[in-house]
C-alpha cells in the first residue's frame, strides 16, 4: 500500500476576554485533508486506488480565574470543553479497468471526540536580569464523553461480505500535563518553548515545540 503526500488546508479563530478575575477563551478550527491511496493485489494481478477528502471541525471553550497571587506567581483553577468532528465520504477502490473483485468499499463515517477538563495552572512572571520571563505549569484531569473510532467496509466482489473495524480509542479518563515559557529578548522578539502530554492507563502522548515570534 502506498500513499501520496496529503495536501492540507486549514483555518482557525481564537478569542479571549476578561471579566474581572475571570478569563474566558474560545477557539474554532477547520481542516481539510485530501488523500490518495494505491494498493496492490498480486494474486489478482491488479492495483487499486482511491481518492477522498476528509474534513475536520474542532472547538474549545475554556474558563479560568485567578485564585491566589504572590510575588509574581498566580494560581488559577480552570475548566474546559472541547470537541472534534471528523467526516469522511463513502469511497470505493477502483482499478484501471473500473471496479475489481477485491476492491474495498468504505462506508461514509462521521466520528466525534469530546472531553471535559478540570485542573490548576500556575503562572510565573519574573525578570532574568533585565529580561522579562514568563512561564506556566498546568495539570488537569480529562474525561472523554465520546470516543468514536468505528469503520464499516465491504468487498465489492462479495455482496454481503461486510465487516467492521474499531480503531484505537483514548482511555475514558486521562491526566494532562503542560508547561511552557517565553523570554522577551527585545520589545519585538520573543523566544519560547512548549511541552504537553496526556497520560492514561492505555496510552501516553507527548508533544513539544519551540517558538520564535517577531512582531512588527
Amino acid at each position: 500500500m502506498a500513499g501520496r503526500p496529503t495536501p492540507r488546508r486549514g483555518a482557525g479563530l481564537y478569542g479571549m476576554t476578561r471579566l474581572g478575575p475571570l478569563n474566558l477563551a474560545a477557539a474554532l478550527g477547520y481542516a481539510r485533508l485530501e488523500t490518495d491511496v494505491t494498493r496492490s493485489l498480486p494474486a489478482l494481478g491488479s492495483a487499486l486506488s482511491s481518492s477522498y477528502a476528509t474534513t475536520a471541525w474542532s472547538g474549545r471553550l475554556q474558563a479560568s480565574a485567578a485564585l491566589a497571587s504572590w510575588n509574581g506567581l498566580t494560581l488559577s483553577p480552570l475548566a474546559a470543553l472541547q470537541a472534534i468532528q471528523v467526516r469522511s465520504p463513502g469511497v470505493t477502490e477502483t482499478s484501471w479497468s473500473g471496479a475489481a473483485p477485491g476492491a474495498l468499499h468504505l462506508a461514509r463515517r462521521s466520528e466525534t471526540t469530546s472531553r471535559s477538563e478540570l485542573g490548576l495552572q500556575l503562572d510565573v512572571q519574573a525578570m532574568l536580569g533585565a529580561t522579562p520571563v514568563s512561564g506556566y505549569v498546568r495539570a488537569s484531569w480529562a474525561h472523554y464523553f465520546q470516543r468514536d473510532a468505528d469503520l464499516s467496509a465491504s468487498l465489492v466482489g462479495l455482496p454481503g461480505a461486510s465487516f467492521a473495524i474499531t480503531g484505537a480509542r483514548p482511555a475514558r479518563n486521562a491526566a494532562l500535563i503542560a508547561t511552557g515559557f517565553d523570554v522577551r529578548l527585545t520589545p519585538s522578539v520573543t523566544l519560547g518553548a512548549r511541552f504537553d502530554g496526556e497520560l492514561s492507563g492505555t496510552s501516553n502522548r507527548y508533544g513539544g515545540s519551540a517558538q520564535l515570534r517577531v512582531s512588527f
